[in-house]
């Protein structure tokens, strides 16, 4: 059972409402074991919607805050974290370098799964050693973390910049020069082919993840339509299901980098792989709405 680590940027898409479904699904099934949460964006109702759906599965886990004030805290991210999660109330959250640190201090075997920009895991592999633990943060990683899950890049078309790298290009850098376990990502092209939630539209079994969808779909992408590329979701699965029922497959060792620009850069030999999809876009999509619930 994977032991999981989860830094999302929710609010900045509905397919990470879909992504932490599989993985909330995945933990109360016992099927993965859910340490904790933390959020890549410096959005409070972000950290309210993800301890929202964490209390609709009944799970007790920490939410961490964005390392850096004011990232990507634009209102047009609150198009359906604001609506749902204006009723739970403010508090304090630790922050997520803060939070990684201690999560990975007292665990060990720990699978990291990114599903947004590169600023909390970058701070931390930055991070100094402190009370929580006597090693810095890439020490830290080595000692706890057997592997990253990360969804980023672009492995097929060399001059396309990924949102998640572009948006804190110097964070990406950092996380891909200073990692010092293995990387797999799931690059844009893999989840861009995978359209999931049609089964949302006529389905109220989970409130929450039919109405992030409906709303930000409906308003960010002008159709009345569920359907939504599963860059976050697909991540996820291959973090917990991959070695089990594989949708994928893994490229050779490889070495990734990214340019100033954002774009990605990779060459034969290294520590990192990346996924391209083994099945039909159907089946995977198939697979996956099974377990957005």
């Amino acid at each position: 059972m994977e032991k999981i680590l989860i830094d999302t940027d929710m609010g900045c898409d509905c397919d990470d409402v879909g992504a932490l479904a599989i993985l909330c699904g995945a933990h109360n099934r016992k099927e993965a074991m859910l340490l904790g949460v933390t959020h890549a964006i410096d959005n409070p109702y972000g950290v309210r919607f993800i301890e929202k759906m964490l209390a609709y599965y009944g799970i007790g886990v920490p939410v961490g805050t964005c390392v850096k004030k004011g990232f990507i805290n634009e209102e047009r991210f609150d198009v359906f974290v604001k609506p749902l999660a204006a009723d739970m109330p403010a508090k304090e959250n630790p922050d997520s370098v803060k939070l990684m640190r201690k999560i990975l201090s007292e665990n060990r075997g720990v699978t990291l799964v990114t599903i947004g920009s590169y600023v909390n895991i970058a701070a931390f592999l930055q991070s100094e050693p402190d009370e929580i633990s006597p090693l810095d943060g890439k020490m830290l990683m080595a000692q706890s973390v057997s592997a990253v899950y990360s969804m980023g890049g672009h492995f097929t078309r060399p001059e396309y910049a990924e949102y998640n790298i572009k948006c804190d290009v110097h964070g990406a850098q950092t996380f891909a020069a200073l990692c010092p376990v293995p990387v797999v990502y799931c690059g844009f092209e893999v989840g861009e082919k995978i359209l999931t939630g049609a089964h949302l539209k006529d389905a109220a079994e989970n409130p929450l993840l039919q109405k992030a969808y409906g709303y930000y779909i409906s308003r960010e992408c002008g159709v009345d339509s569920y359907l939504r590329p599963s860059w976050d979701p697909a991540t996820v699965y291959a973090a917990i299901y991959q070695d089990e029922n594989a949708l994928f497959d893994y490229s050779d060792p490889v070495t990734v980098t990214f340019d100033e620009a954002g774009r990605t850069h990779f060459s034969e030999g290294g520590k990192d792989m990346y996924l391209t999809l083994e099945t039909s876009e159907q089946t995977a999509a198939e697979t996956l709405n099974k377990l957005m619930k």
